[in-house]
């Protein structure tokens, strides 16, 4: 059985009423919608920070669910509308990279949205409510939005591959900064060998080294600095009870050095 949820993740906030705009316009054309709020405090303009809260959510909602995804410093620019379409979703927002994560994970048509066959007056400055609110709508009621669609290649994307260095050494840059202070790097467990020169062993950024591999944040003491994998897959740095990126002046982009080696066991 196929979903009929919408999931929003915006950079809207709550209080100036633009999330409610938008539901109201989904629910108007598509009263039988049911509407998920995933998030509305994505940082303001933080298209990496989307991104990475759509890639965190989207595998655990049932299968047809549609996600509207709404962080979008480019909107009323030559910048694209995208619908994606994989084997289980449906992902509408703009193509500014806010799918980056997704494009890495899934396969997916792609298509480009027709803004000007769309019915009614569309705002230069919110296409959230204009444009891919009542596409999210038409789909979640089974109706056919293939008119308003073309299909287009390349999405825009800031997924970097690690470059592997030299055997069991890999330069990584950080992927994102999360609410904890945790620092995500751009390597997932699945991508390593599965066997073999497969443990972290250090990470080394411009004014630190980490060598602490842990599987989670109680192993660590108060304020220690560790790597471990995340829950999404993710290989990290993290203090426990505390903020690793502040600590060590990480930011997003920053270059990180990742040496491999085998299990002690």
């Amino acid at each position: 059985m196929r979903s009929s949820i919408i999931a929003l993740i915006t950079d809207f906030g709550t209080e100036d009423g633009y999330v409610g705009a938008m539901k109201g316009r989904i629910l108007t054309l598509n009263p039988s919608a049911r509407i998920v709020d995933i998030s509305h405090e994505i940082p303001p303009f933080d298209v990496r920070s989307g991104a990475f809260c759509l890639f965190n959510s989207y595998a655990y909602f049932p299968e047809g669910t549609i996600f509207v995804v709404v962080v979008d410093p480019g909107v009323g620019t030559r910048r694209r509308g995208l619908v994606l379409l994989s084997d289980r979703h449906v992902f509408i927002g703009p193509d500014n990279g806010v799918f980056s994560l997704i494009l890495k994970e899934e396969r997916v048509q792609a298509f480009r949205i027709r803004e000007e066959q769309l019915p009614g007056e569309i705002s230069p400055t919110f296409h959230g409510r204009d444009v891919f609110a009542p596409l999210a709508a038409w789909k979640g009621a089974g109706q056919s939005i293939a008119t308003y669609l073309e299909p287009v290649g390349n999405p825009e994307s800031f997924w970097e591959d690690p470059k592997e260095l030299d055997a069991g050494k890999w330069q990584l840059r950080v992927l994102h900064i999360d609410h904890f202070g945790n620092i995500i790097l751009n390597l997932r467990r699945k991508d390593l060998p599965a066997s073999g020169a497969n443990i972290p062993r250090k990470l080394e950024g411009k004014d630190f080294v980490i060598q602490r591999y842990l599987k989670t944040f109680g192993e660590a003491g108060e304020g220690e600095l560790a790597m471990m994998w995340d829950s999404s897959g993710f290989l990290q740095i993290a203090r426990n009870q505390g903020h690793a990126a502040e600590t060590l002046g990480a930011r997003v982009g920053d270059p990180v050095i990742l040496t491999l080696g085998a299990s002690s066991k």
